[in-house]
């Protein structure tokens, strides 16, 4: 079974200049867990996921912070002023992913599957060249496997 079989071709993307808060709204909206990002040709650049909007909103120093639970109970009324304000700041491009983990339409489900499982990601942009043809999800995967059950 190929992932152009199988791959859902109605998708959508989201351009490098989208205003981070736009791009919350979709995350909010349509409950996807990560988009592909074109460029103005319709070619894929870059990956955004929910993980890379909020990573923006924390501190850079919590990395460093073995035991961040033990401090962190309460940021107060300064976390709700910083995480309000720094989203404008940015657009889409400044948050995505630039290496884009992509499959092609001739890949089997279980390389899909396998790229999915070992990278942690619930969806593959499906490519060829630099033009994205559809995305497969796990979800797609699941539905073909317990199909009928």
């Amino acid at each position: 079974m190929l992932v152009k079989e199988f791959m859902r071709t109605e998708f959508r993307t989201v351009a490098e200049a989208m205003p981070i808060p736009e791009l919350a709204r979709l995350f909010v909206t349509e409950k996807e867990e990560g988009y592909p990002v074109v460029n103005n040709h319709q070619e894929i650049v870059g990956f955004v996921t929910v993980r890379d909007l909020l990573q923006v909103f924390l501190p850079n120093y919590i990395r460093n912070i073995s035991d961040f639970f033990d401090y962190s109970d309460n940021f107060g009324y300064l976390e709700i002023f910083y995480m309000r304000g720094k989203g404008n700041l940015f657009i889409v491009e400044d948050i995505m992913n630039y290496n884009v983990l992509a499959i092609s339409g001739d890949a089997s489900l279980t390389k899909a599957l396998v790229m999915m499982f070992l990278n942690k990601i619930n969806m593959l942009p499906v490519l060829r060249g630099p033009k994205i043809l559809g995305v497969i999800k796990q979800r797609d995967i699941i539905s073909v496997l317990f199909e009928g059950s």
